[in-house]
């Protein structure tokens, strides 16, 4: 005699659970998630194994009947796992579903040495690599240093220069940083360098002169016509033998150097260039030859103020064939000085009129002659008085007692 008996779900081992996904991936940990597929599952296993294969395992905590995810934990960073999941009751377990993953790296180092240059048309970045992680760099970009700075490129995995060819606003300053990447996140950011692009070279000067100062000393003056000069480069060279070149440097909008040093009867050349990071202007230029003086200059200059809007020069007379005296003003000691009035020889004072009040007046004399000049005397300067009060008006007197009178204006 036969007995029919019926299996239930309890005597078969569960089905495999299906649909693994791996989320919330970090260095050290992610979360493992699936599909129940089973109604008798007593717990899920879950497997967690070094690399592509499935006999480096581990077996975490799992996760109880009907429960689809489990949290894993102290795994290493930017390692390949396998993560398996396996259903189990009392009668067997299932197969075990599996899906590969990597953990991120830790993010990678700085980059350093950051250096943005002009070019002809870029402005080119260069920086050192400091990791051997990164998987490639994001190039960052601002037009103020503590702004917002705005993704602008990504240079690849070996590549320590990128060349930002713009669009650029003319005259305006860029400031880059850049940050080493990879699947982990960024690094920290660079140190910030900055270049400010110029469309063209400076506008070159024109006007040069050259004005004797002293025996062995010339002011060179200059029509300063550029807008985005950053320094001016002047160069000094003796005409005659074409040696002893010299090279001075001025900032920008400077339009006025003094050269010293010189020696009298030499001959020389002076050429003035403006410049920028773009290049340098066309040059002025110009000869000169230093005389040879043949009268003494004036000395012991002294000035005094005697009002307002007078100052009266006094000096000894340095040169006995002078023909007169050339007196030169300035409203700064440094210049430029200007020929206000002329003296007959053999005069040692002069008066100026019609200054201003409360100014300073600074002056050289020059004695000169038909056919030559001295140098200029050492500077005097004086300030002229403060003007007087107005005078009050409407003065009236009133009585008020047997002993005391108000008054008023």
């Amino acid at each position: 005699e036969y007995v029919t008996t019926q299996a239930t779900s309890s005597d078969v081992p569960p089905l495999a659970p299906s649909d693994v996904t791996l989320v919330n991936i970090t260095q050290t940990s992610m979360t493992a998630n699936w599909q129940d597929q089973s109604d008798n599952e007593s717990g899920f296993h879950v497997y967690v194994c070094l690399g592509t294969a499935l006999d480096n395992c581990s077996v975490s905590s799992g996760a109880p009947e009907n429960i689809g995810n489990a949290a894993l934990g102290n795994l290493t960073d930017d390692t390949l796992y396998s993560i398996g999941v396996q259903a189990w009751n009392g009668v067997g377990t299932s197969s075990i579903v599996y899906q590969e993953v990597s953990t991120l790296p830790y993010p990678p180092a700085s980059p350093t040495d950051l250096a943005a240059t002009l070019a002809a048309s870029s402005i080119d970045l260069e920086w050192v690599d400091n990791s051997d992680n990164e998987t490639g760099f994001n190039i960052y970009r601002a037009t103020e240093q503590d702004g917002e700075y705005v993704l602008l490129a990504t240079a690849n995995l070996g590549e320590i220069s990128f060349s930002d060819s713009g669009p650029f606003v003319d005259l305006t300053q860029y400031f880059y940083t850049v940050k080493a990447v990879n699947a982990g996140g960024e690094s920290g950011s660079s140190l910030i360098d900055s270049a400010t692009w110029y469309t063209e070279v400076p506008a070159a000067p024109t006007n040069i002169a050259v004005n004797l100062t002293s025996s062995n000393s010339v002011e060179i003056t200059w029509q300063d016509n550029a807008t985005t000069e950053t320094e001016y480069l002047l160069v000094r060279l003796r005409s005659d033998t074409w040696t002893d070149s010299v090279e001075f440097f001025g900032p920008a909008n400077t339009s006025l150097y003094a050269d010293t040093g010189l020696t009298p009867g030499g001959q020389y050349y002076w050429l003035v260039r403006a410049r920028n990071p773009r290049g340098m202007s066309d040059p002025a230029d110009i000869f000169f030859d230093m005389p040879v003086p043949s009268m003494g200059e004036p000395v012991n200059v002294t000035a005094t103020a005697l009002s307002t809007s007078q100052i009266t020069l006094e000096w000894d007379d340095g040169s006995n064939d002078e023909t007169g005296f050339s007196i030169k003003r300035s409203i700064s000691e440094d210049g430029p000085f200007l020929s206000v009035a002329t003296v007959t020889a053999n005069t040692t004072q002069y008066t100026n009129h019609n200054l201003n009040p409360n100014t300073t007046y600074f002056y050289r004399v020059q004695a000169i002659s038909n056919s030559a000049t001295s140098a200029l005397s050492v500077i005097a300067s004086a300030t002229t008085l403060n003007a007087a009060p107005v005078q009050p008006q409407g003065i009236t007197a009133t009585s008020v007692g047997s002993s005391s009178i108000h008054v008023t204006w």
